[in-house]
């Protein structure tokens, strides 16, 4: 009994430890020739899930961060048409093909999921 008490209070001890997930999405914008950066964080994303943007960061992110695992990155909402995935990377600076086009992504703490 004891032993297992132990074991217990361990495992929540050690679950406590793991880093939070952290998810930046950056958007860069220009009024007047001042350029200003917004930056939008996701903490704790919910795991394999599908995270739709809202109107304010769907096609405007130009800058990305991925801590503590891995997010694949959609060009449409419902997460469609995979772009890429990132684990523990970021980017500052999207290449054409990506930049201004995300619209959705799905995270998982562990590591890539095969199927995104």
């Amino acid at each position: 009994m004891k032993a297992s008490l132990v074991l217990l209070t361990v495992s929540i001890f050690a679950s406590a430890l793991v880093a939070a997930q952290n998810v930046r999405l950056c958007q860069k914008m220009t009024w007047w020739g001042w350029t200003r950066r917004y930056c939008h964080e996701i903490n704790d994303p919910p795991m394999d899930q599908c995270i739709n943007l809202d109107k304010h960061w769907n096609d405007a992110t130009s800058k990305y961060t991925v801590e503590n695992g891995c997010c694949a990155f959609y060009r449409h909402s419902g997460c469609r048409d995979r772009m890429f995935v990132a684990m523990n990377r970021g980017d500052d600076y999207l290449r054409a093909a990506h930049r201004f086009q995300l619209s959705s992504l799905k995270c998982a703490r562990q590591g890539c999921i095969v199927g995104w």
